[in-house]
């Protein structure tokens, strides 16, 4: 049986150097963890809050200065890791972030989950 990537829950991306996701991310990814983990992101397009089956998001280590506030809509995402994101402005990740169970930036490991929003 042949090997598919579209069968895969994982997708791993990190260290790939590949700055920006495209605006049709969602029909790239139907997957429920997805890995950008040190590939010199600078932003994420508000389309991947249509990616309804993830669960976790990792974005560590790139350069993001902002999230979309589109992320909100993934109602299945409990983890999200944007730590070494150094110019991320993390005051407002709470928007982001609403029933994410565990958040890990730079300066807080949170458990949302216990906020009251």
């Amino acid at each position: 049986m042949p090997f598919s990537l579209k069968e895969r829950t994982y997708r791993n991306l990190s260290k790939l150097n590949i700055r920006t996701l495209p605006e049709t991310v969602e029909e790239l990814f139907s997957k429920t963890t997805l890995n950008l983990a040190n590939s010199q992101i600078t932003s994420l397009p508000p389309e991947i809050g249509n990616l309804t089956q993830l669960e976790a998001l990792i974005l560590s280590g790139n350069n993001l200065t902002s999230l979309p506030l589109s992320l909100r809509n993934l109602r299945k995402l409990t983890y999200v890791n944007i730590s070494g994101n150094r110019s991320l402005n993390q005051d407002y990740m709470f928007d982001c972030f609403r029933g994410v169970e565990t958040v890990i930036s730079d300066k807080y490991i949170w458990n949302l989950k216990e906020l009251p929003f």
